[in-house]
């Protein structure tokens, strides 16, 4: 069976090594990567579906003062943020935001502010190619995934690597995942990552 599941401890040293990690995670055991982010003000939810789309203006190298704020504050370094995330731009309803873009493979913008967490284009993973084209391992967000790298003080792995940016999109994975020996899985210990996990070993 290629395809393993584990606690965040347990499995980064994949990651950076070729070691095999045969321990299970405890029951309920949740990932240190969690963030609920939420914005009472400029909230794009559900009910904004009728409206206009965003508009990006502008798209550039991460420099602005409060999202490297925020970066920092997620405990990321920000010399690996720099070389993931860029800072968009972007009006909607008439109003301007700024927020940090993380791109998918379909061109769309994952973004995120201390206030607002959402897309921008179409919805789709990422896929990060590394050092070796056997193993890959597959997060569920790109903070998890940036939280990872600056554990281990790296700007890239040697596995290649997934950012699901939505356990919605794991079908997406499906076929990709055959090309690969060995699946490694950093997902939250929680009724979505464990239904990711069931999806993922089925397929």
């Amino acid at each position: 069976d290629k395809f393993q599941v584990y606690t965040v401890k347990e499995v980064l040293s994949i990651l950076s090594s070729n070691s095999p990690i045969t321990s299970k995670p405890k029951n309920n055991q949740k990932t240190p990567f969690e963030s609920h982010l939420s914005n009472k003000e400029d909230n794009h939810t559900e009910k904004n579906k009728h409206e206009d789309k965003p508009k990006i203006l502008k798209i550039s190298e991460l420099e602005n003062p409060s999202l490297i704020t925020y970066v920092k504050s997620r405990k990321i370094d920000l010399d690996i943020a720099k070389k993931y995330l860029s800072e968009i731009y972007y009006s909607y309803n008439n109003k301007k935001y700024f927020a940090l873009a993380f791109k998918n493979n379909s061109n769309g913008y994952e973004t995120r502010s201390k206030y607002f967490k959402g897309t921008i284009g179409k919805k789709d993973i990422t896929l990060i190619n590394g050092l070796e084209n056997s193993k890959v391992a597959i997060f569920e967000g790109f903070f998890d995934f940036l939280s990872a790298l600056t554990f281990f003080k790296t700007e890239k792995f040697k596995s290649d690597i997934v950012v699901l940016n939505s356990v919605a999109l794991t079908n997406h994975i499906f076929k990709l995942l055959r090309g690969y020996k060995t699946v490694n899985l950093l997902l939250d210990n929680d009724k979505a990552g464990n239904e990711c996990k069931k999806l993922i070993e089925a397929n």
